[in-house]
């Protein structure tokens, strides 16, 4: 989000859209903060069920790179799912990461 919108816009939006929309998602959704930092993301374009193949291959790259998860995964939604074919959709799958400790022996 912008940095102008504060959790009271951000509030009235969210009524604003339950009014108007009249779906139960929306409350649902929240407004965060992400820290932000170094992340592994990808491009992935087609439905979101198809999601894991993009996910693997940031695994793979996390791995070839010495990388390890540091958060949460997140999203960047880029189409709209009720305009757009499912083999259309774009989305950004992130993943926040850091070097790995390479003191750091996995337990079994």
């Amino acid at each position: 989000m912008p940095e102008f919108v504060t959790g009271a816009i951000f509030d009235e939006a969210k009524r604003e859209a339950l009014r108007r929309k009249k779906m139960k998602e929306i409350q649902h959704v929240k407004l965060e903060k992400n820290a932000g930092g170094v992340c592994v993301q990808i491009l992935h374009i087609g439905p979101y069920e198809e999601e894991y193949r993009s996910l693997q291959k940031i695994e793979q790259y996390m791995k070839e790179n010495n990388l390890v998860k540091n958060g949460p995964h997140h999203e960047i939604y880029l189409s709209d799912p009720r305009r757009t074919s499912p083999e259309k959709l774009r989305t950004i799958p992130r993943q926040p990461v850091r070097k790995r400790d390479m003191n750091y022996v996995p337990q079994s």
